[in-house]
């Protein structure tokens, strides 16, 4: 998407994520794609303009959690310079020179510095095995995932099946072209960067493909699962009352 940490790669900081306006024009494409007549698909327009939103936000969130191993590699050099400090601030040498220096933190805090560090290693070792465990999990599960943010492109694949499902009461095939492009087209009208796939036009080839397999875990999602739950659950809170459509057969 066209935001990030402002890490020097042109993307804007994080404070200006909450900038981004979608226009009614940006999701009318995505209308024509999964409505089955030009008579059809006027309510969903405002649903689908803050399903935009809701999905550029929902990317930001995943933003601020890395990869499962590039975390695992903050909580190890985290882990390591824990016991580092800890050993260290009872070293006889450094206790010769100041014996109050594992009490650094000052008094009134009542902290002592070898305990808070093996704490801070308890709480590092918890994140970290939660990690390990993912691993073996079946399907991708992302750091990302594992702490609260869900995938913004299944939040946009969901949000499409929805709407198909309203439109034409059942949801669409996971190998339907005209829905695997309006995945494309409301990802893009969430500010989505378009891969090279899209911009040549084929949005279900190359890494357009990809689609697909999100639209296969969109229609899968089992509301018992709280993990699924809250992408549903996200999902239908674009769609108020009053803009729900009769479903036709």
């Amino acid at each position: 998407m066209t935001k990030g940490k402002g890490a020097g790669d042109g993307s804007p900081p994080a404070s200006s994520w909450r900038d981004f306006v979608v226009k009614p024009t940006d999701v009318e494409r995505v209308i024509e794609l999964v409505r089955r007549d030009p008579t059809e698909g006027a309510a969903l327009r405002q649903p689908l303009l803050r399903a935009a939103q809701a999905i550029f936000n929902a990317d930001c969130e995943a933003l601020a959690i890395p990869s499962r191993s590039e975390l695992m590699e903050k909580l190890e050099n985290l882990n390591t310079a824990a016991k580092v400090v800890g050993k260290l601030v009872l070293d006889p040498v450094i206790l010769a020179i100041d014996p109050g220096i594992h009490e650094t933190f000052g008094v009134t805090e009542g902290l002592d510095v070898p305990s808070a560090m093996a704490r801070l290693i308890d709480i590092v070792e918890r994140h970290t095995k939660r990690l390990d465990a993912a691993a073996g999990q079946k399907g991708p599960v992302t750091a990302a995932h594992l702490y609260g943010r869900h995938s913004a492109r299944l939040l946009c694949a969901t949000i499409v099946v929805e709407s198909w499902r309203q439109l034409r009461g059942r949801p669409p095939a996971a190998t339907k072209v005209r829905a695997q492009n309006a995945c494309a087209e409301l990802w893009r009208a969430a500010g989505g960067k378009p891969t090279e796939a899209v911009e040549q036009g084929n949005v279900c080839g190359g890494a357009g493909a990809s689609w697909e397999r999100h639209l296969k875990n969109a229609r899968r999602l089992d509301p018992q699962r709280p993990d699924h739950a809250f992408i549903l659950q996200r999902a239908a809170d674009i769609f108020s009352p009053g803009t729900r459509t009769a479903e036709k057969n």
